[in-house]
């Protein structure tokens, strides 16, 4: 008995394989930004965040 060939279209393959597809994007992606997340010493101090706070508040005050 002969083997049957099975014509594969790209229809078919998504549905065997999209979530394995979209996993391996998904852990790619999570890499890459763990990989390039910014320097511990670059970030933002309290103070800055606290002007911008403020400076937010002010904003959002005028314009309402």
């Amino acid at each position: 008995m002969y083997w049957r060939v099975k014509n594969l279209g790209p229809e078919h393959l998504i549905r065997m394989y999209g979530v394995h597809v979209a996993l391996a994007l998904s852990l790619i992606v999570n890499v890459f930004l763990v990989v390039t997340r910014p320097n511990l010493s670059k970030m933002v101090t309290k103070e800055q965040k606290a002007n911008f706070d403020q400076f937010v508040r002010t904003v959002t005050n005028q314009i309402l």
